[in-house]
């Protein structure tokens, strides 16, 4: 949606639009599928556990439907601004479009949402370690699984 180079993020988007941001990821999100498959032990209190994710596929199918077959009032937005100097715009004037785009574009996504799926499986290792009593998982472990969930085209 934004370009933080630009000084856009989340936060600079209206509490109206980050809602509807977020109410369409809670759709996505229960549509996750994942399970576990095996394990083994790397060593003690340390375990390899094999995961597969199917990603859901929402954003996907918005992107290849925009890119097959345009999107109307998305095309119409990018024509109005095709001739826009950005850098004299006020930060009103670029609080607008931006909002306006991130609109747009969510439109589009959620005209997509009977369509959802998930994509075929995408296999992740994971190291359980056992510290303490708990069970841990490498950060950048989690983090993959959790990239992996939603699909990102």
């Amino acid at each position: 949606f934004y370009l933080e180079e630009l000084g856009e993020s989340f936060d600079s988007l209206s509490e109206e639009v980050q809602e509807e941001i977020i109410e369409l990821c809670k759709e996505m999100y229960k549509h996750a599928k994942y399970e576990v498959v095996s394990s083994a032990k790397i060593e003690e209190d340390s375990y390899a556990v094999k995961v597969l994710v199917y990603p859901v596929n929402l954003l996907g199918i918005a992107y290849d439907s925009y890119i097959a077959n345009g999107y109307q009032p998305l095309d119409d937005f990018y024509a109005e601004y095709e001739n826009a100097d950005f850098e004299s715009m006020t930060d009103a004037e670029y609080f607008e479009y931006n909002e306006r785009f991130a609109k747009l574009t969510l439109q589009l996504i959620k005209e997509h949402l009977p369509n959802i799926g998930n994509m075929e499986e995408k296999s992740i290792m994971v190291q359980v370690d056992i510290i303490d009593g708990y069970y841990e998982i490498n950060e950048d472990d989690i983090s993959e699984v959790a990239w992996n969930v939603i699909y990102y085209p």
